[in-house]
């Protein structure tokens, strides 16, 4: 994170000709809270304090300041921090975007106008919301033990759970408001809570999921099946662990290498939607499976891919149930079959389709393909 702070001064310094006592009067904002409340914005930034006499731990994240603004509108709110505090506040290092009970209910797409307009705001920096809290609620610091909001730990969290976990997803600011505005699809974001245990000496903030956005609202969080089916589908990672059964024993297997594949077609007004999922697998922890045997090993991989439908059939299920398209299955059909869209747009595309899935996990009989150490495929 240091490195990150000097780099940022560095290009300060050469994309403006900022001297060092300008630079020390920017209030650098890491973080951002957005909440709305009786038509009065509130904004909460999470500042880097670059003062060389409060810098003196190795750990950034113990030396931020919080700056409170509210307003009529989220530049007034942005604009009115300036009369509580001295600093100009500079959003070009922004990393973390939350946006709150309030500002979600009432429309989330009004947040993204100033930021993506603001010539020097970050449209790459990482969305959360909260359906039940206050941006502030969640950003703001423990009084009791001078805490912050852990912005690296939370970026950490994201990117780690996108490629071996399977039930988050990175999504910028400016990921959600290209596919919001695109057709036949629907957005999810991942959803941030904030919780105190009982005595209320330290908050535990962590991601609960994915929550689907239809019309600019939240509709639902996607149940975990749900959601890795749907990051299983777009190849959205590098491994993730799906638990099966072997008999009475329990299996967890990581998936590898993913190959898969999603398509939708129409003919004669009839419409099919085809799930292909091609991944390589290996058995991680199965109480002495002894995956050497070409019949345990093929009744394990059966087994496997019989619980990868369920995950894929969980999704199409909350896909009916929700009226929600976080596929693009629509969106396929306009591109592809654009006279034919008028059709289907307002359509749940999930009840009325036809729908294909197959599921072709190839369990390696030891290793993994990653290292070179493995047997082959049952085949």
């Amino acid at each position: 994170m240091k490195k990150i702070i000097i780099l940022t001064i560095s290009l300060i310094f050469l994309c403006t000709g900022c001297t060092y006592s300008e630079i020390n009067d920017l209030a650098i904002a890491n973080s951002v809270g957005i909440d709305y409340e009786d038509g009065i914005y509130t904004i909460t930034l999470q500042i880097m304090d670059l003062n060389t006499e409060n810098n003196r731990s190795s750990n950034i994240e113990e030396n931020t300041l919080m700056y409170v603004g509210k307003g009529n509108s989220i530049p007034t709110a942005i604009r009115n921090i300036s009369l509580k505090y001295p600093n100009t506040v500079y959003l070009g290092h922004l990393e973390l975007m939350v946006i709150g009970k309030g500002m979600v209910e009432y429309n989330i797409e009004k947040t993204f106008d100033y930021f993506m307009r603001s010539p020097e705001a970050r449209s790459e920096t990482y969305l959360l919301i909260s359906t039940k809290y206050k941006a502030n609620e969640i950003l703001d610091t423990n009084n009791e033990n001078k805490e912050s909001f852990p912005t690296k730990d939370i970026i950490t969290t994201i990117e780690n759970s996108t490629k071996r976990n399977g039930r988050i997803n990175e999504v910028s600011m400016e990921d959600f408001i290209a596919t919001n505005l695109k057709k036949g699809i629907d957005p999810i974001v991942p959803v941030i809570k904030e919780s105190k245990n009982p005595n209320k000496d330290f908050k535990n903030t962590k991601i609960i999921g994915m929550s689907v956005f239809k019309n600019n609202k939240p509709i639902d969080i996607l149940d975990d099946k749900a959601i890795i089916a749907y990051n299983i589908i777009n190849n959205n990672y590098q491994d993730i662990i799906i638990n099966t059964k072997y008999k009475d024993d329990k299996a967890s297997i990581i998936l590898i290498n993913p190959k898969n594949s999603f398509k939708v077609k129409v003919n004669d007004n009839k419409l099919n939607i085809y799930i292909n999922i091609n991944t390589d697998a290996y058995l991680v922890d199965g109480n002495n499976i002894e995956i050497t045997d070409d019949k345990t090993l093929k009744i394990l991989e059966d087994s496997l891919n019989t619980e990868l439908k369920k995950y894929v059939d969980s999704l199409i299920n909350f896909s009916k149930i929700s009226k929600t398209d976080i596929l693009g299955v629509k969106n396929k059909i306009y591109k592809f079959y654009t006279n034919k869209y008028d059709l289907y747009k307002d359509s749940n595309v999930y009840e009325s389709a036809n729908i294909i899935v197959n599921t072709n996990a190839k369990l390696f009989r030891y290793g993994n393909s990653n290292t070179g150490n493995y047997g082959g495929h049952n085949e």
